[in-house]
C-alpha cells in the first residue's frame, strides 16, 4: 500500500528530492516504541525517535503528503491519492481534542522544542495510529 511503509532505496532519485522521508509504519512506531519493525530490530528507530508532544506526531503525518505532492506528478494515481488522505487527516486533526491547543499542521519535520511533553497517553496515541492506518487502508482498496 502507498504511504504504509518506506519508499524503496531503489526509487530512483526520491533520497535526493526528499530530505524527510516518512511513512505510517513509522509513525506508528514512533507512537509505541518497540525498537523493531517486522519482529526484527530496526536500527532508524532509537528512543530519540519517540513523539514528544501531539505537535511532533501532526507534523510527521503531514510530511508523507507534503513528500507526496513533491515527489509524484499531480495527475499520477498516488499523488491523488496523497491529495485525498492529506485532505482527510486535514479533516480529522481540525476535529480532534489536540487541534484547539497545538494548532495547523505545519507540513515538515523541523520540529519545535516540545513545551507539553506528555499529553498522549499510550491509549489515546493507538487509537489515532490505528484510524490513520486504517484511513491508509480503506483509500488503498484493502
Amino acid at each position: 500500500y502507498a504511504f504504509l511503509d518506506p519508499v524503496p532505496d531503489e526509487t530512483p532519485h526520491y533520497y535526493e528530492k526528499i530530505a524527510y522521508p516518512m511513512d505510517l509504519r513509522t509513525v506508528a512506531a514512533r507512537l509505541d516504541f518497540p525498537g523493531q519493525r517486522d519482529g526484527k530490530q530496526d536500527p532508524r528507530l532509537v528512543r530519540r525517535d519517540l513523539f514528544r508532544n501531539p505537535a511532533e506526531f501532526r507534523d510527521a503525518i503531514s510530511q508523507i503528503w507534503k513528500n507526496c505532492r513533491a515527489f509524484n506528478e499531480m495527475k499520477s494515481k498516488v499523488r491523488k491519492l496523497g491529495d485525498q488522505m492529506a485532505a482527510l487527516w486535514s479533516s480529522l486533526w481540525r476535529n480532534s481534542e489536540f487541534f484547539p491547543d497545538w494548532g495547523t499542521a505545519s507540513g515538515d519535520l523541523r520540529f519545535q522544542e516540545a513545551f507539553r511533553e506528555g499529553q498522549l497517553g499510550y491509549e489515546e496515541k493507538m487509537h489515532i495510529a490505528k484510524r490513520v492506518m486504517a484511513l491508509d487502508e480503506d483509500s488503498a482498496g484493502g
